[in-house]
């Protein structure tokens, strides 16, 4: 029995009744006939997930040889697996025509630059949603030139994944310049990548705005400095429903701080902000407290202030400026200068309603 039918029946038995039988005692009949019937079908559509595998060449062909030709939806998570070059190709000539939703990963999984040609030549153009994850594959400029080149056009919700793949800006940049116009949703994580910040106002300029109601950016322990993050700032829409940002480790300091306080879009409902490590200071902190007080649909807010050092007066200024619309809060005060009884006095400031547990020290 290959590793795609050992994986199937792994999958399949996660959706049998609990205690209906140990799953390391499956007899070799209950295999068949799990295998028989078609399962295959409801494995794919609610997706399919490979974890430190060797999959190898021959195991692709096994999983795709079972792929049926008018699927609609499919996700394919692989991490740490051998896929490789090969196997990307494989799963690429027989990925269904006829897509609506797609979500593939390949976390460590060894894609390089031919790899995720393969597979941007075979993107079906019908999608209207794509999550690509590439995290830590060496796809180079040209593997990210290839997927910006091949996005289908119809595409509403795109989120693309370079996080750890070390992108130089000719890459990033032919992404940016070939999103689609129509997208209502746009997740792109660029974490790790050569993004400075004389880049980021060239790629953000690029970025099809017009028609997003969701947008998050990851540049996480990217050089971008205080200009980069300006220029972001300057740059954000002002329409949208869901704003997330992650900048961690961008060292954008207090000047950042305020220019992104200044430029966030006061009708947002969610916000999620990461500042961790970017010694965004007191200063910084007292601006976006002042942003927050003039955000009256907020609803659900994560602001990541850790190792900031914003001390016991800046997080004070956060919590006092609270809007009242909120519903769900996280704040992460780790590593930001308050003792113990400050500590105390803060979750005493919490509006009515939420948990002590959405501070965190």
């Amino acid at each position: 029995m290959s590793l795609a039918d050992d994986a199937v029946v792994l999958h399949i038995a996660g959706f049998l009744p609990a205690g209906l039988f140990r799953l390391q005692r499956l007899c070799a009949s209950v295999r068949r006939r799990l295998l028989s019937a078609d399962v295959w079908l409801l494995a794919f559509r609610s997706g399919m997930k490979f974890a430190s595998c060797d999959m190898g060449k021959t195991g692709m062909r096994s999983l795709v040889a079972r792929l049926p030709d008018d699927l609609e939806r499919l996700e394919l998570r692989f991490r740490w697996c051998s896929v490789g070059v090969d196997g990307a190709s494989i799963l690429a000539e027989r990925l269904p025509r006829n897509l609506q939703h797609l979500q593939l990963a390949f976390r460590g999984c060894g894609i390089g630059e031919a790899g995720a040609r393969a597979l941007a030549e075979r993107l079906p153009q019908q999608l209207r949603s794509l999550y690509l994850s590439m995290r830590g594959c060496p796809v180079g400029a040209k593997g990210a030139k290839a997927f910006a080149e091949h996005l289908p056009g119809q595409l509403r919700e795109l989120c693309l994944d370079f996080r750890d793949c070390r992108l130089p800006i000719t890459g990033i940049r032919a992404l940016a310049e070939h999103l689609p116009s129509g997208l209502q949703q746009l997740r792109l994580q660029l974490g790790g990548c050569d993004l400075i910040s004389s880049d980021c106002k060239v790629v953000m300029s690029q970025l099809p705005f017009e028609s997003l109601r969701v947008l998050q950016l990851g540049f996480e322990s990217c050089p971008l400095g205080f200009n980069g993050a300006s220029a972001m700032a300057q740059a954000l829409p002002q329409d949208l429903d869901a704003l997330h940002l992650d900048l961690d480790w961008c060292n954008i300091q207090a000047e950042g701080a305020i220019a992104l306080a200044q430029h966030l879009p006061r009708g947002v409902l969610r916000l999620w902000l990461g500042l961790g490590g970017c010694s965004i200071g007191r200063d910084g902190a007292q601006a976006l407290a002042r942003a927050l007080r003039e955000m009256s649909k907020l609803e659900r807010l994560h602001l990541d202030c850790s190792r900031c050092r914003i001390s016991f007066v800046g997080a004070k200024n956060l919590l006092e400026q609270m809007p009242s619309s909120l519903t769900s809060l996280l704040f992460d005060f780790r590593g930001c200068g308050i003792d113990v009884e400050e500590r105390q006095d803060l979750r005493d400031m919490l509006p009515e309603g939420l948990s002590a547990s959405s501070v965190i020290f």
